[in-house]
């Protein structure tokens, strides 16, 4: 299972709707680009992994802040019913703090978004997680 704060806002969804209709997910995205990467790194397909976001909304614009309050709501609500005993790969330091909130074990790994690393790097460091589960 892999968590993150979010990867998707209101203009994206509107802007591409047929896209998502279509496919899903918007696979030219960083966020996309790298899990793709990543899951293709372990030979696994998206259907053959669980993908959900900490904050069950959509936020308003890209990288717009959530407060850990709502972060921490959504999850108790929806997000710790679909861990199903699943131990988490934390995308991100946002996902990582609500899954140290409520004591959910997890491996923290860097936000397929982040500026830091290369598209290859972050990859590869996501990968090495999925396989350490």
């Amino acid at each position: 299972m892999l968590i993150s704060k979010d990867w998707l806002d209101v203009p994206s969804v509107r802007a591409n709707k047929e896209e998502l209709e279509r496919v899903g997910y918007l696979a030219s995205i960083k966020y996309n680009k790298v899990t793709d990467l990543a899951l293709e790194a372990v030979n696994l397909r998206r259907s053959d992994i669980y993908i959900s976001p900490i904050f069950h909304l959509l936020v308003n614009g890209r990288s717009s802040p959530i407060p850990a309050s709502g972060a921490r709501a959504s999850f108790d609500l929806v997000g710790r019913h679909e861990l199903l005993g699943r131990r988490p790969i934390a995308l991100g330091i946002d996902a990582a703090a609500t899954l140290d909130y409520f004591n959910v074990p997890h491996i923290k790994v860097v936000h397929p978004s982040a500026r830091k690393f290369t598209y290859a790097q972050k990859a590869e460091i996501i990968a090495e997680a999925i396989i350490a589960q």
